[in-house]
């Protein structure tokens, strides 16, 4: 009998235990409620550069306009903010009571496509909008590509084989030949085709032809390493790489 008294004893007070634990959790979430303790959370942004705090709070909060966006889940902000076109990557934390911190990872664009309305591509081939800053950057322009919206639609990769093309070209010279790409305005296509590097300098104008294959850039590379000392590349008004190990030059006119 004294077992069996024992044994109910815990019985309740396990019971009473979970009662008081699962009336805490609803005191305390009705009292958040009642002192509006989430609305309203401090929201702040890290590692953005290109695009203001101001302009991501506002993408965000159209969102959840009127909804706890304390409440949401991690996954379902972070989403939200990779749909902007300059998020390449973000990571969200809370911090208890009302604060939200979003890490994020901006596209930083590489070149400007010369279009109405103007448009940037970053290194992974996402065409970007075009913003008040964006001559801040020292990039190419890229003219008389083939322009659709098809094409190149904002927030997603393009779809045009020369823009992807010339991405991965200035891609590899903004690592391995750092100053032809510092020194570069425009790349062009020319009514025949050919790619057209044209430096700031000057400028000289440096036809690649209908491909660009990186054994030409080496050679003009090399070229150029031949006349150190002697001249540079913007010295000349004309430099044709169209020919295999092959420079052909024009002297600029004094």
């Amino acid at each position: 009998m004294h077992k069996y008294f024992n044994k109910i004893i815990k019985i309740l007070i396990t019971a009473c235990t979970f009662t008081a634990l699962v009336t805490l959790v609803w005191v305390s979430f009705s009292w958040a409620e009642y002192t509006q303790l989430f609305e309203n959370p401090n929201i702040v942004f890290a590692g953005n550069s290109i695009v203001d705090e101001a302009e991501y709070k506002s993408f965000l909060l159209k969102e959840y306009y009127g909804s706890n966006i304390f409440t949401e889940d991690l996954s379902a902000i972070s989403n939200r903010i990779e749909e902007h076109p300059y998020i390449a990557g973000v990571r969200v934390s809370k911090h208890f009571p009302k604060g939200i911190l979003i890490e994020v990872s901006e596209r930083y664009p590489v070149a400007l496509i010369n279009h109405n309305p103007l448009l940037l591509i970053d290194n992974n081939n996402v065409v970007l909008p075009f913003r008040s800053n964006s001559f801040d950057y020292q990039i190419p322009i890229l003219s008389n590509f083939e322009f659709t919206d098809d094409l190149f639609p904002v927030g997603k990769q393009t779809l045009s084989t020369a823009a992807i093309d010339v991405v991965q070209f200035l891609n590899r010279i903004k690592k391995e030949y750092p100053q032809l790409y510092q020194n570069l305005s425009e790349v062009r296509l020319s009514k025949y085709n050919d790619y057209e590097l044209i430096l700031v300098d000057e400028p000289t104008k440096i036809v690649i032809g209908q491909s660009i294959t990186w054994s030409k850039i080496l050679v003009l590379k090399e070229f150029e390493k031949s006349i150190s000392g002697r001249k540079t590349l913007t010295d000349y008004a004309y430099l044709d790489l169209r020919y295999d190990n092959q420079v052909i030059t024009k002297e600029r006119q004094v």
